[in-house]
């Protein structure tokens, strides 16, 4: 607004990202799949995914699905097709949830998911370059 962006200390950070990168990998425990290989569906094409066959170029049919941090019944694009997917008798569904939500009412199983309020996480900040360490406040509630 007033050109204070040139000038030193201006108050303009255009990417923080590579000042503190994350290894997210060392996260994700692949060692513990023992030669298995899991697939990441994206959620804009989740609706044709869970409709899709298999093929050469999509791969195998999706026969089973876990959900977690998510609602896409309620959120993803072409809701229809999203729940006609999620409706499939021969799809054998898991979603790790806090309420009963859309996409729950179509699981199979509903696994009981903590709160933010009941385990340890590790938060980057958007546009900064800090790191949140999240401790635990209570005990997991129920059997979550």
């Amino acid at each position: 607004l007033i050109g204070a962006w040139r000038h030193r200390a201006g108050g303009v950070l255009l990417s923080s990202s590579g000042l503190f990168p994350v290894d997210k990998a060392a996260l994700q425990r692949p060692e513990l799949l023992a030669g298995r290989t899991p697939r990441t569906i994206n959620m804009v094409t989740i609706g044709d995914d869970l409709l899709a066959g298999s093929s050469q170029e999509f791969g195998p049919k999706i026969e089973a699905l876990i959900v977690y941090n998510s609602n896409p019944v309620a959120v993803a694009p072409e809701s229809g097709k999203v729940v006609q997917g999620f409706a499939r008798e021969d799809l054998f569904s898991v979603v790790l949830e806090h309420f009963q939500t859309d996409t729950a009412d179509y699981a199979d199983f509903i696994l009981p998911a903590t709160t933010q309020l009941e385990h340890w996480d590790v938060h980057s900040a958007y546009g900064h370059t800090d790191a949140l360490l999240n401790r635990p406040a209570i005990a997991p509630l129920g059997q979550a």
